[in-house]
């Protein structure tokens, strides 16, 4: 594969995605980790944010094509949400437990005892996650929102 490669299938998604939003559509991500590899499904407004602010996420979208590491800290890609790791933590809980949160688990059909909290790791300095639900069944991830530490 070329350098390039990853970032075309990136951009091939958002355009699709914007065009044809009530298609669900996902990019299949090979974990370099030696993790499972996942299917990531990026939410609609999500995307448009992305997609509207490409210059800010640009990290965050780089960092998905290491797919999910699971806890390996020190690690760019996917990796999983855990109490310590404060607001970001209450926000992905708090989505959980809500309206949106049943809204996303039957739209993208995961299953709600697999839903694990997962967030996307860049080297960003200013704190900022792209977070959302992965069913560790299914090895699908939702990316629905962002939030800071």
């Amino acid at each position: 594969m070329h350098n390039d490669s990853f970032e075309q299938r990136v951009e091939t998604y958002f355009n699709d995605l914007i065009s044809n939003p009530q298609k669900l559509q996902f990019l299949t991500v090979k974990s370099s980790q030696g993790k499972e590899d996942v299917q990531i499904y990026i939410d609609l407004g999500l995307a448009k944010k992305i997609f509207g602010f490409s210059n800010i996420y640009r990290k965050h979208v780089k960092a998905l094509k290491y797919g999910y590491v699971g806890n390996r800290k020190g690690l760019n890609g996917i990796r999983d949400i855990h109490e310590n790791d404060g607001r970001i933590f209450r926000l992905a809980s708090h989505a959980h437990e809500t309206k949106k949160g049943r809204d996303i688990i039957e739209r993208y059909s995961l299953n709600p005892s697999a839903i694990k909290l997962i967030k996307v790791v860049a080297h960003d300095p200013s704190g900022r996650r792209i977070y959302g639900f992965m069913d560790k069944e299914q090895s699908s991830v939702v990316l629905f929102d962002v939030g800071f530490y």
